[in-house]
């Protein structure tokens, strides 16, 4: 083997170590970035089990005190996803209901949480 030849292969050896290393320091940020977040979904109805749709559902992180909100679907569904691990609370409002607030949810690393909510009508 040559002097170029061998200086040849010791750059190949490198390119690919790079290679490699740039490889797994990019899948493992990805990996990171999965692990610290949650979902919460449910189904909101109305006391005789009847989907209560347009419902606001509002959920608060009580650690830093950011706001979301949505509204339910036509089945009354509605999911809050990726939302990130923390203390949260949970309201379900909607026009002639009671509204109705869920506290101290906690979310862990990976939690998929199943909230349902049942409104009752107001008198």
């Amino acid at each position: 083997m040559t002097i170029i030849q061998s200086r040849q292969k010791k750059q190949s050896l490198m390119y690919a170590f790079l290679f490699a290393l740039a490889f797994c320091f990019a899948f493992s940020c990805m990996a990171v970035a999965q692990f610290d977040q949650a979902s919460i979904s449910g189904v909101v109805q109305d006391t005789t089990g009847a989907a209560i749709s347009n419902a606001v559902m509002t959920l608060t992180n009580l650690d830093n005190g950011f706001v979301m909100k949505i509204k339910t679907d036509k089945k009354g569904g509605y999911q809050f996803s990726p939302i990130k691990i923390g203390h949260y609370s949970l309201s379900a409002a909607a026009p002639n209901f009671v509204k109705m607030t869920m506290l101290n949810i906690y979310l862990h690393l990976e939690d998929k949480q199943d909230i349902p909510f049942v409104l009752k009508p107001m008198q």
